[in-house]
């Protein structure tokens, strides 16, 4: 039985683009005390690599970086190389020296060959972004808005893919790896990042007992506000999770599974598949699986990588009609409220606008399943060409 404790713990990392907090933090007074409170020698698992570990990976990091300096250099005093910031393991370095003074014994529990494998793959998707800003997106005399909007979707969708194998390497893999040592090492007390520990606290049967490990608590340690400019920790004994860091790895999982095998949805073939993001086509990209029909009135599902939405509408042989509204298991960036969307058919296709915030959107979705993410944004932008008069917003 493992007491897990969940912790903001001022994890930043520069110019990697991922989600982190700049705020270094130290432990609470409760925490502090919950631990006075265990018997000498028993063995704390700590989200951290060892000390000398740590140093390695910056360092690999660095020298990768050094190496591609020319690479990853840009125009205008842009900088593309990544780094790694000294804040984030404060809190990981006090927890285990106070656990050293009160005779506990600290137990780290990252991979650093993860973490190697991490830098290489940050450094993949640096230099692409740095080779396309430097050396392909750019519009040349002569070449149509067509031919750019493609290439402007490629480069999008190639930097988008590096990006989720260096978050599936940081967020999952890593997740795995933490798991895995304190299986092994039989730790009856961790505290580990918050994004992991309530993921796992909301996803026992699926991702805790898979490894061998079950929980006898659950507390956070967080930062519940800002003193003169210093973070105010609060240690909660009794927590619950946040399903909002749930819908992350969820999200994160969808977009890999696109990805990968080309299907939001694994192992079901959707009714109509379209793209609300016609310049970041995958982002975009969603799945329409109708559930009922009554004549031309329709209703279903509509998956994307932000959550799944329910949807009520018509669809007739001239147009689509329908309205969608996400569920509680939804990112927080997913609209909130109904979002509807009207369209004009063309045979199987249809292309029209969606409204959202006061505003409006193109979309396309066809009834052609194996369609590409890509291919579905470049015939957006090829309807967008030859019907701007049905496209504009006061047409809709």
């Amino acid at each position: 039985m493992v007491h897990l404790v969940g912790v903001h713990h001022g994890m930043h990392v520069q110019s990697l683009g991922f989600r982190t907090s700049n705020h270094p933090t130290t432990s609470s007074r409760g925490f502090q005390l919950t631990l006075l409170r265990l018997p000498k020698g028993t063995r704390v698992g700590i989200e951290a690599l060892q000390p000398e570990d740590w140093e390695e990976v910056k360092e690999d990091l660095e020298e990768i970086a050094w190496d591609n300096y020319e690479a990853l250099s840009g125009e205008a005093g842009i900088d593309y190389r990544p780094s790694y910031s000294d804040e984030p393991n404060q809190y990981w370095e006090d927890l285990a020296s106070m656990c050293q003074r009160i005779s506990l014994k600290p137990v780290f529990l990252e991979d650093k060959a993860t973490w190697l494998r991490y830098n290489r793959a940050v450094i993949r998707a640096q230099l692409l972004a740095a080779r396309i800003h430097k050396r392909i997106l750019f519009h040349p005399k002569g070449e149509s808005e067509s031919d750019y909007h493609r290439k402007l979707c490629r480069c999008n969708e190639a930097q988008h893919k590096a990006e989720l194998r260096a978050r599936k390497i940081h967020e999952i893999d890593r997740d795995n790896k933490l798991l895995e040592a304190m299986a092994r090492e039989g730790v009856p007390i961790a505290a580990v990042g918050l994004g992991h520990s309530d993921f796992w606290f909301g996803d026992q049967e699926g991702t805790l007992e898979r490894k061998g490990i079950k929980l006898d608590a659950y507390s956070t340690d967080l930062m519940t506000h800002e003193q003169e400019g210093h973070p105010e920790m609060t240690f909660t004994q009794n927590a619950t999770c946040n399903p909002e860091l749930t819908f992350e790895r969820e999200g994160l999982e969808r977009a890999l599974r696109l990805m990968d095998t080309g299907r939001i949805v694994h192992g079901r073939t959707p009714d109509y598949v379209g793209v609300w993001d016609w310049v970041f086509p995958s982002k975009g990209y969603f799945e329409v699986f109708v559930g009922e029909t009554d004549g031309d009135n329709v209703s279903g599902q509509i998956h994307d990588c932000l959550g799944v939405a329910s949807f009520s509408g018509r669809i007739t042989p001239q147009e689509a009609d329908f309205t969608k509204r996400y569920s509680a298991l939804a990112l927080p960036q997913a609209a909130i409220g109904d979002v509807r969307f009207t369209a004009k058919r063309v045979g199987d296709d249809f292309y029209g606008r969606f409204r959202l915030d006061g505003g409006c959107s193109f979309f396309y979705m066809t009834k052609s399943p194996q369609e590409k993410p890509l291919d579905l944004a470049v015939r957006l932008e090829r309807a967008w060409e030859t019907d701007r008069e049905y496209l504009k917003p006061d047409q809709q």
